[in-house]
């Protein structure tokens, strides 16, 4: 066996093991920082790895005296349950306290009430907490918004129709706003914007449920009339845009004819024409296989020609070099493109996250130990980091 792998593989061992035992002597510190916020010794234990809650005390203990730290812990932060401050913000937006209840998972309506005293208190908020019924501001919004006294009791849930009026009308007088509210219909401004995206009449009618064509024109005239839009509004069929930006995007006549809902052939092409003189575009329109730029791209990414055919169905690997050669030329990129494997990045910074290198290479599919240190050597060497790279330990989270 060659000497230099031998020479590789036992180094790392090495750091791995040292890694081990720095990891471990840091636990102590860990277990007296952990106990600083507040969390129990059980808690601590699991966390950090300890056998027994006894175990990290003594560690904890020992450190504190080591570092000339007060021990025991002389103020160990209070556990502050968030469930307070979102028992406090769920009062003030109209809840009741038996939702409350059931949604933070408190036992009783008193506890859920106590908690959010307690964050009141400690914040300097007022208290009791002034309750807002959110309903009314709701029911006034939905009633400027074209809908229906009946509809607005179904959604927000109000026992007849006068209470929601009612809540509307408080609500109205509170913040200084019109009443009775002017209720908007809002189809008449959308038959009018539909009919200028080129739908039909009979389609405007189906769609947005005017019992006559008569009367969807009626609305959409009298919305155009108050708003001083023109009238009557002009139609564009936008299939013949559709058309063309389709073939731009590579697709064939036969596919576009197909998608748009055309007879034939001819009909979409004489439909992209007429869009393309009245907006003054090339034509014919140069249709460019989408494939070519796919191609460049994912061979920058680091995929070889034979992956790069299967995934864009290409027919061999010759095409997809041809058809990314093209887009290169096109857009007057670097061809031939230089091809990085990208994992001689992922596994430098993998290492520099902590990993061991057996963990590297398992992860990213290298055949062994020193073809992943070789990898993100390579990496570092191109990029001009440093080299062995840094290893930093995944710090601890602290809910």
């Amino acid at each position: 066996m060659p000497l230099l792998p031998v020479i590789v593989l036992v180094s790392a061992l090495a750091a791995d093991q040292a890694d081990s035992a720095s990891r471990k002597g840091r636990r102590p510190q860990q277990a007296y920082e952990l106990r600083t916020q507040g969390l129990k010794w059980t808690e601590i234990a699991e966390r950090v790895g300890y056998n027994y809650p006894h175990t990290a005390i003594q560690a904890a203990g020992g450190y504190a005296e080591r570092e000339g730290l007060p021990w025991p812990v002389s103020r160990p932060v209070s556990r502050v349950d968030p469930r307070a401050q979102q028992a406090y913000e769920l009062r003030t937006q109209g809840l009741k306290w038996t939702e409350i209840v059931e949604r933070l998972g408190y036992n009783h309506r008193s506890s859920a009430m106590q908690a959010a005293e307690r964050h009141a208190e400690r914040e300097g908020l007022p208290w009791p907490v002034s309750r807002v019924e959110p309903r009314p501001q709701q029911a006034y919004e939905l009633r400027t918004q074209g809908l229906k006294w009946t509809e607005i009791v179904e959604r927000l849930g109000y026992n007849h129709r006068s209470s929601a009026m009612q809540a509307a009308r408080d609500y109205a007088e509170r913040e200084g706003l019109p009443w009775p509210v002017s209720r908007v219909q809002p189809r008449p401004q959308q038959a009018y914007e539909l009919r200028t995206q080129g739908l039909e009449w009979r389609e405007i009618v189906e769609r947005l449920g005017y019992n006559h064509r008569s009367n969807a024109i009626q609305a959409a005239r009298d919305y155009a009339k108050r708003e001083g839009l023109p009238w009557p509004v002009s139609r564009v069929e936008p299939r013949p845009q559709q058309a063309y930006e389709l073939r731009t995007q590579g697709l064939k006549w036969r596919e576009i004819a197909e998608r748009l809902g055309y007879n034939n052939l001819p009909v979409a092409m004489q439909a992209a024409e007429r869009h393309a003189k009245r907006e003054g575009l090339p034509w014919p329109v140069s249709r460019v296989d989408p494939r070519e730029q796919q191609a460049y791209e994912l061979r920058t990414q680091g995929l070889k020609w034979r992956e790069i055919a299967e995934r864009l169905g290409f027919n061999n690997l010759t095409t997809a070099m041809q058809a990314a050669e093209r887009h290169a030329k096109r857009e007057g990129l670097p061809w031939p493109v230089s091809r990085v494997d990208p994992r001689t990045q992922q596994a430098y910074e993998l290492r520099t996250q902590g990993l061991k290198w057996r963990e590297i290479a398992e992860r990213l599919g290298f055949n062994n130990l020193p073809s992943a240190m070789q990898a993100a050597e390579r990496h570092a060497e191109r990029e001009g980091l440093p080299w062995p790279p840094l290893r930093v330990a995944s710090p601890i989270e602290v809910p």
